[in-house]
């Protein structure tokens, strides 16, 4: 019994759409947390974060929670399926806020810690003098 072509298109449709889902899933999953090593405000509204990630990596703010005390801010980074050589690169962020920083403590949401304050701008924002 031979299978007609337009079974034959159906069939090989359905495989291209289970293992294009399945690749982006794995590529979902191994991605995760990245710390945020410290945080810059800008402006009352406007605050610069720095973070490490990969070469090859897609990282990005993923989240930003406000309360009247903190603002919790997590990043998360998808990892390249394809192997990448060499070290962290030092990466920013700006994050708006809907209201003033104030005295308001800033936390890494994936490490549930307090987010060192920096006066300083890269290489070295956590050198002697800049916290």
């Amino acid at each position: 019994m031979a299978i007609s072509r337009p079974k034959l298109g159906l069939m090989f449709m359905i495989v291209v759409v289970i293992g294009t889902g399945l690749v982006i899933g794995a590529i979902a999953a191994s991605g995760g947390a990245v710390r945020i090593d410290y945080y810059r405000v800008v402006d009352p509204h406007t605050l610069v974060i720095g973070a490490e990630t990969g070469k090859g990596e897609w990282t990005r703010v993923a989240s930003v929670v406000e309360t009247s005390s903190t603002v919790t801010i997590t990043v998360r980074s998808l990892r390249s399926p394809l192997p990448q050589g060499g070290s962290g690169l030092g990466i920013e962020f700006v994050v708006n806020l809907a209201k003033p920083i104030g005295s308001r403590t800033v936390v890494d949401g994936s490490r549930s810690q307090v987010v060192e304050f920096t006066r300083c701008l890269p290489p070295t924002p956590l050198r002697e003098g800049c916290l």
